[in-house]
């Protein structure tokens, strides 16, 4: 399952907090056709977040949601234009988040597969590095169409 898309890489994202990350997430999944109230999202968003914190290491999170009526399983990468808070483990601002937005119904475990090699893709210090460094849509996705 190949869940990474161009069209959902997103630069210099303009949001000051988790809440408008959430927000902003919610928001491009309305727009793309991906699920049809942004409520869903933000508030899946906030339940997974209420686990564990979703913040990795080194400016990373990747926030994720089990969501009904998912027209499918996406996906969508934000590139902030700053740091924000975002209880990370090691206690460091966010700039990069790799959201994934699965659906709750679907039987097919393949999400949780993906879900695990992003994370270990985020634990290597020079894939971090390259996409720190990367500044466009393509660029990223290139690097993860390499890793993944």
């Amino acid at each position: 399952m190949h869940m990474i898309n161009q069209q959902l890489i997103f630069i210099d994202i303009d949001a000051h907090t988790k809440e408008e990350v959430f927000e902003y997430i919610a928001k491009v999944a309305v727009n793309n056709g991906i699920v049809n109230q942004t409520s869903i999202i933000i508030e899946g968003l906030h339940y997974r977040e209420s686990l564990s914190t979703t913040g990795m290491i080194d400016g990373f999170a990747i926030p994720h949601a089990e969501v009904a009526d998912l027209k499918e399983s996406v996906v969508i990468i934000i590139k902030l234009k700053e740091e924000i808070d975002w209880e990370s483990l090691d206690g460091e601002k966010i700039k990069f988040i790799v959201a994934m937005l699965v659906d709750k119904d679907s039987k097919n475990k393949e999400h949780l597969t993906t879900l695990s090699t992003i994370a270990k893709i985020l634990m290597k210090q020079e894939n971090r590095d390259l996409l720190h460094k990367a500044n466009n849509q393509e660029e990223i996705y290139t690097i993860f169409e390499k890793l993944l």
